[in-house]
Order: C-alpha cells, then sequence, then structure tokens
C-alpha cells in the first residue's frame, strides 16, 4: 500500500513556495512513515519543494519502506544535501540532530497548537544557528 499523500493546496505551502531560492539544495529531515500530524507535513512538503529545488530527504526506515512510498520519495531519500541548506521538521528539542551536521542554513519547522510554547523551546528557538523557523498558519 502506497502512503496516502494528501493534496497540498493549503496557502502555508503556496506562500513557502512562493518564497524559495530556486537555486538551492533542500534537505528535508523527518519522519514519513507515520501516521503523525508531522509525517504528513514532511510528506506534503517534500513533494511540493521537489518540485521546484532540488530536495533531498533523511528518515527512519525499515526493511520494505520502498514499497511503501512513491517513487519520487526513494529518489529524495537516495540524495544527500546535508552540508547546503536543512529543513528539519520536528519539535524543537531534536533540531539538534540537524544543526550537529554544520549545514550552511537550518530552517526548523514546527507545528504546535497552544497559546504558549514551552520555555526549552523558546531557548532553542532563539539559538543563533537557526536561519529560519517555519510554522504552518492559515
Amino acid at each position: 500500500m502506497i502512503l496516502n499523500v494528501l493534496n497540498f493546496k493549503s496557502n502555508y505551502l503556496g506562500r513557502v513556495i512562493n518564497m524559495i531560492n530556486k537555486d538551492i539544495k533542500i534537505h528535508i529531515v523527518g519522519d514519513i512513515l507515520s501516521d503523525s500530524g508531522y509525517s504528513s507535513h514532511v510528506r506534503q512538503l517534500s513533494l511540493a519543494l521537489n518540485k521546484i529545488v532540488d530536495v533531498s530527504l533523511e528518515f527512519g526506515t525499515f526493511p520494505g519502506w520502498e514499497l511503501k512510498v512513491p517513487q519520487e520519495i526513494i529518489d529524495m531519500a537516495s540524495r544527500n544535501y546535508s552540508r547546503e541548506t536543512i529543513l528539519m521538521i520536528n519539535q524543537p528539542q531534536y533540531w539538534e540532530f540537524g544543526l550537529s551536521k554544520k549545514p550552511k542554513h537550518f530552517i526548523g519547522f514546527l507545528i504546535f497548537e497552544g497559546n504558549t510554547i514551552p520555555q526549552q523551546w523558546v531557548d532553542i528557538c532563539n539559538d543563533s544557528r537557526i536561519d529560519q523557523i517555519w510554522v504552518p498558519s492559515k
């Protein structure tokens, strides 16, 4: 069964795509193989960005994972642009994994529902190695 890749017509994806420098290479780090909201964002954003820039994809795998994803995901997983721009789609406490690769640029993508974020996240988001933080919004 191929994972259901949702239609990515949401407004925030359109705005993100319009902001992208078409000459950059982006290395996306995040889980794509689960049914979580984060996985859905990783799949949608990877497929959308891959239409306009070179994208590589890093995620945890298991035997036979290739049978569960479209060929485009397999192709992105075979590339490695981790020294270029990393887009890490996860909660901030996990961003150090991407930052430790010492990319030219680092973008954290955070999904959170609430009116305040944990203080630990504030400290991480203010790290000088983080170039941008993207969040979905209406």
